[in-house]
Formats: C-alpha cells, sequence, structure tokens
C-alpha cells in the first residue's frame, strides 16, 4: 500500500510551504531594512518583538471566530508582519532622536511615548475600523477574504497593545545592556 497526496490536499501543502518561505524571506528583509534604516543591529531586535505579539493576536482571533487558518489568513499573518512594526518603528525612531538630542534614558522613553501616542493609536484606529466590514463578512464575496481581514484584526488590537506598552521597556532593556 501507498500513500499520495493529490488534488486540493496537494494543492494546500504546496500553498502552505510556498507562504511558510514567504514568511521566513518576509522576516529577514524586514530585520534588514530596519538595520540600515536604524544603522544598528539591536534596535530592530527591539522593533521585531512586536511580531510575535502580533502573531499571537492574530491567532487567537482565528480561534475565538472558529475561523480556520486557510491559505487567505496565512496572507493576512505576513501583511501583518509589516504593518505591526510601523508603530514599533516610530516609536524607536523619536526615541533615538531624542538621545540624540541629549535626553537620555528613561526620560527619553517616557517623552517619546507621550509624543507618538496620538499619531500611532489614530493610523492604528482607522486601519481596525476599515477592517470590521471585511472582518464581519459584509458585502458580495467577503467570504473569501474574511479570514485575513479577521488575522489582521486580531493581530492589531493586540500588537499595537504590546507596541505601546511592552517596546519602550524592550528598549531601556536592550539600552542598559548595550552600556
Amino acid at each position: 500500500y501507498d500513500y499520495v497526496e493529490s488534488g486540493v490536499s496537494a494543492y494546500l501543502s504546496d500553498a502552505f510551504s510556498g507562504l511558510v518561505t514567504v514568511l521566513i524571506i518576509a522576516f529577514v528583509l524586514l530585520y534588514l531594512v530596519m538595520a540600515c534604516q536604524f544603522g544598528s543591529f539591536l534596535k530592530p531586535l527591539v522593533v521585531i518583538m512586536a511580531i510575535p505579539f502580533s502573531f499571537t493576536g492574530g491567532f487567537l482571533a482565528l480561534f475565538i471566530t472558529g475561523t480556520s487558518l486557510n491559505v487567505v489568513s496565512f496572507v493576512g499573518i505576513i501583511m501583518l508582519m509589516g504593518v505591526i512594526v510601523n508603530a514599533a518603528i516610530v516609536m524607536i525612531d523619536k526615541i533615538s532622536y531624542l538621545n540624540e538630542q541629549g535626553i537620555k534614558g528613561k526620560e527619553a522613553v517616557t517623552y517619546a511615548c507621550a509624543n507618538r501616542l496620538r499619531p500611532i493609536m489614530m493610523s492604528s484606529l482607522t486601519t481596525i475600523l476599515a477592517l470590521i466590514p471585511l472582518s464581519l463578512g459584509i458585502g458580495k464575496g467577503s467570504e473569501l477574504m474574511q479570514p485575513m481581514g479577521i488575522t489582521v484584526l486580531g493581530g492589531l488590537l493586540l500588537g499595537k497593545t504590546v507596541t505601546l506598552l511592552i517596546i519602550p521597556c524592550f528598549y531601556c532593556i536592550v539600552k542598559k545592556i548595550k552600556e
């Protein structure tokens, strides 16, 4: 007896293996671009700490809604990786700018968090509100893209919260280790 995967099962297996490859490549490219932007190998690590929390939010949203992990929701996870780092980049960039201006340590982190809270919340809120109709499956043909909306919405809700609360703490920890 022999077992051969064929049909839809073979297609899905190939699609998931390709998407995992794309996820790894996107992760590496994201890190390299941030390393070039920040001129450091440590600061991108702080930004990347938001990604696992956003993935957790996406998977949790899929679990709560009873939606399966499929090709469309996996594309949402890849998309989420690019969207979630924006707030962390804005936060770390402002902290670095303040450090260059002479404001050091916790004072720079506190000022940057207070200064960047509104822009981060505004951009996050517009994205979250735009994803609600897609996540609810409103409109013709939205059933196909609904898992992506659910994944990105859940990831943004948890990931942005983590970005605002935990990323500044990680930055302080990395700064102390570096010193």
